[in-house]
């Protein structure tokens, strides 16, 4: 799937489940839900753009319309997509030019602008890539520097158990904060016991529930997916929650609710709030929020019934942002799936049908496998065979008639057919046969053979090519295609070598 429209499906998707939480779950007393939904959100809308969602027919019409734009027969070449009289490209010449050619011969007409422009998008897209890794591999480098830090002040500090917790006392520490289940804590204060029980109690939270993980697993995802903003606002989200919890669990040991207000007063008012991003310090949530919901009932009945309105939103997301697959469409890819070995030599190939067909042209017009110029630079076929969809584009391209193939503006390479069976080997001589006028057999048989050597055909060498009239391209512009696929030897026997003259 495209790149770039993943990544807005992944974004409208967090940002629709993350629009839930902000306006519903968020202003309720039920944190671990929370926590949980939060989680799960950032999760799914990663995976939801990736699942395919199969459908009836009358479901995807509207859909499979915008993507193949066509309900005509194969045979009403005119109205192909993508296809008309002065778009229409030859199959034969559509990778490169060839590297020998005569002033005489019209087969390919390019300009040095169309080259231009396909460097300009192999470097926009280089640079792209270049920028991405930079950033990603900066966030990275930021992650791993922040774990180094806190595993040396973890290392270089005194340390004391208190059942399944370690206190790192650390000098002159403004506010305590805690990764996994080792609680940063100011040396001076805890040796003459200054430290309220209350802060205990909150940092001891966050090391039981593992906080850290939420926090850690966060940061790792942002650091491949920066370039959604929505991300940011989770991690931030994730944070405010765990001190939710923390502070939750403080109320619910303490007998004294406006005692510990006082506390956090106190605290946010003498103390810094900057701390490392992978620790949940004691200080990090504003004031007003955490006495809000400090303060705020509980009303569990409410709770739960607002939580349950997170199923449906969930799947209205998956019929939202998943790709459709149409059923029909998928039985036929299944069943050229399921066919392992083709046979070229059926002198009967009546070709694909018109829903095989526009599936072939909706996929790869989302790929982008060649239909887009300033794709010819690329490794599209590679790209096509890593693909989900490419075996069974492949198997389809292979089971469609010659006229079929040409029509397609996609050219498979060598390694999806080789050659040609003997059958079609014949059917271009004798349709070669037909198109030439007597004169140009009599001129061809007379004329000394010149060598041309094009590597666009595997550096295959044959003889200059006749070119035919510009009236038989929509017509026999399949012929390109079949000496396309014609083997050195197959070409060395082929009386005429003729092409259809291509227009750009």
């Amino acid at each position: 799937m495209d790149k770039l429209f993943y990544l807005l499906r992944c974004m409208a998707c967090s940002g629709v489940l993350l629009l839930f939480y902000i306006l519903v779950l968020g202003k309720l007393k039920c944190f671990r839900f929370n926590r949980f939904y939060l989680l799960f959100s950032v999760l799914a809308s990663l995976v939801i753009p990736l699942l395919f969602l199969q459908v009836s027919q009358q479901d995807t019409t509207f859909y499979n319309k915008l993507l193949t734009k066509t309900d005509l027969p194969i045979e009403q070449t005119a109205n192909i997509p993508n296809i008309n009289d002065n778009q229409y490209e030859s199959i034969a010449n559509y990778d490169n030019q060839p590297v020998d050619t005569y002033s005489s011969n019209p087969i390919v007409k390019n300009t040095p602008s169309k080259q231009i422009v396909s460097n300009v998008h192999i470097s926009y897209a280089m640079i792209a890539t270049c920028v991405y890794w930079t950033i990603t591999g900066f966030l990275l480098l930021q992650l791993s520097t922040s774990i180094t830090i806190l595993f040396r002040r973890i290392a270089k500090n005194h340390k004391t158990k208190s059942d399944n917790y370690t206190f790192v006392l650390v000098n002159s520490l403004s506010s305590p904060y805690t990764f996994f289940h080792y609680i940063f804590l100011d040396k001076e204060k805890f040796l003459n016991c200054e430290i309220q029980e209350e802060i205990l109690i909150h940092e001891k939270q966050h090391a039981k529930e593992l906080h850290a993980v939420d926090l850690l697993l966060m940061r790792l995802i942002i650091a491949f997916g920066w370039v959604s903003p929505i991300l940011f606002l989770y991690q931030k989200y994730i944070r405010e929650n765990h001190e939710y919890l923390a502070d939750n669990s403080v109320i619910q040991k303490s007998s004294n609710k406006a005692q510990y207000q006082v506390l956090i007063l106190g605290m946010q008012q003498n103390c810094s709030n900057k701390t490392i991003q992978l620790s949940n310090s004691f200080n990090f949530l504003s004031l007003k929020k955490r006495l809000t919901m400090i303060n705020r009932t509980s009303k569990p009945r409410r709770n739960f019934l607002l939580g349950i309105l997170s199923i449906p939103l969930l799947l209205c997301c998956v019929i939202l942002f998943a790709q459709r697959k149409n059923e029909n469409i998928q039985k036929a890819e299944n069943k050229v799936i399921a066919t392992t070995t083709f046979n070229p030599d059926n002198d009967n190939n009546t070709g694909i049908t018109q829903e095989e067909f526009n599936y072939y042209i909706a996929e790869m017009k989302k790929g982008n496998y060649k239909f887009d110029p300033k794709n010819r630079q690329g490794d599209w076929f590679k790209d096509l065979q890593n693909s989900p969809e490419g075996d069974s584009l492949i198997h389809l391209y292979k089971r469609m008639t010659w006229k079929q193939k040409s029509l397609t503006q996609t050219t498979m390479p060598y390694e999806a057919i080789d050659s040609l069976s003997e059958a079609d080997w014949n059917l271009y001589n004798q349709t070669v046969s037909k198109l030439l006028t007597d004169k140009q057999k009599k001129e061809r048989d007379n004329s000394p053979h010149r060598q041309f050597k094009n590597k666009n055909m595997n550096s295959r060498i044959y003889d200059q090519p006749i070119c035919l009239e510009d009236k038989y391209i929509k017509k026999y512009g399949y012929i390109n295609l079949m000496l396309h696929y014609m083997s050195q030897h197959q070409i060395n026997r082929t009386p005429y070598i003729v092409m259809v003259p291509i227009k750009y």
